[in-house]
C-alpha cells in the first residue's frame, strides 16, 4: 500500500508554482511508494486585483526573479508583462476558480497534480487569464478530456462541496501557508514534511526519513 502524502497549493502563490518541479519530481521518483494528493489553499478566497495583490510586495519583478533563481522555474514573458504593468491591469484573481477547475478534472480522471501543474503553467507561463471558464478549453486538450465534459463537472454543485470539504480539512490541519507537504501517518494522523519552499534535495531527504529509507542508496529513474 503506497503512503499517502498530501501537496497543499493555491495557483496564485508564486511559490507554489516554483515548487511545481520539486513536486512533480517526488511523484515520479517515488511512483511507487506515496500517492500524492493535491488540496486546495483558496488564497485568495474573493475577488482581488492582480495589482492589489502584488501591492504589499516592493519590487514584485524582484520577487519573480528570486523566486526563479532559487527553483529554476522560468515565468513567461506574457505573465511578466502583466506584473511589469501592474497600474494598468484589469486582471481579476479568485482562487476558487482554478481550485474547483482541478477538482473537475479530478473527477474526471485526470491526475490531480498534472491537473495542478497544467493550470499553473497557463498562468504563469502564458500568462492566460485563468479566471475565463473559456480558458479551460486549451487545459481541457493537453488533459485529453472534453471541454463539455470538464464545465458539466466544473459547475456540478458537487465541485463546490468537495472544495469545501479541502478546505475544512486544511484548517483542521493547521496549515495557512503554501507550498505545504504531509504525509499521513500509521496512526492516520498527518505530519508536516515541508512547509514553504524548499528544494528536490531536501524534500526528498525529509521524505525518505519517513518512509525509513536510505537517502545515499536511492536510485531514482
Amino acid at each position: 500500500m503506497k503512503h499517502q502524502v498530501y501537496y497543499i497549493t493555491d495557483t496564485y502563490c508564486c511559490w507554489c508554482f516554483g515548487f511545481s518541479k520539486t513536486i512533480n519530481a517526488i511523484e515520479k521518483n517515488y511512483a511507487n511508494q506515496v500517492q500524492i494528493n493535491v488540496l486546495n489553499g483558496v488564497m485568495v478566497s474573493q475577488d482581488m486585483s492582480l495589482y492589489n495583490f502584488f501591492n504589499r510586495f516592493p519590487d514584485p519583478i524582484g520577487l519573480h526573479s528570486h523566486i526563479s533563481e532559487k527553483s529554476g522555474q522560468s515565468f513567461g514573458s506574457n505573465y511578466l508583462d502583466l506584473i511589469r504593468n501592474l497600474k494598468s491591469s484589469n486582471r481579476i484573481l479568485n482562487s476558487n476558480v482554478p481550485a474547483k477547475a482541478m477538482i473537475a478534472f479530478k473527477q474526471l480522471g485526470v491526475s490531480e497534480l498534472a491537473a495542478t501543474t497544467k493550470i499553473q503553467d497557463a498562468h504563469y507561463s502564458d500568462g492566460i487569464d485563468i479566471q475565463r471558464i473559456e480558458s479551460y478549453e486549451e487545459i481541457s486538450k493537453k488533459l485529453s478530456v472534453p471541454f463539455d465534459k470538464f464545465k458539466e463537472f466544473y459547475y456540478d454543485e458537487n465541485c463546490t462541496i468537495t472544495l469545501n470539504n479541502e478546505l475544512s480539512m486544511i484548517r483542521q490541519l493547521g496549515i495557512s501557508g503554501f507550498p505545504a507537504v504531509l504525509i499521513k501517518t500509521k496512526d492516520d494522523n498527518f505530519k508536516v514534511i515541508s512547509n514553504g519552499f524548499v528544494s528536490y534535495d531536501d524534500l526528498r531527504s525529509r521524505l525518505n526519513k519517513e518512509l525509513e529509507i536510505d537517502t545515499d542508496a536511492c536510485i531514482e529513474n
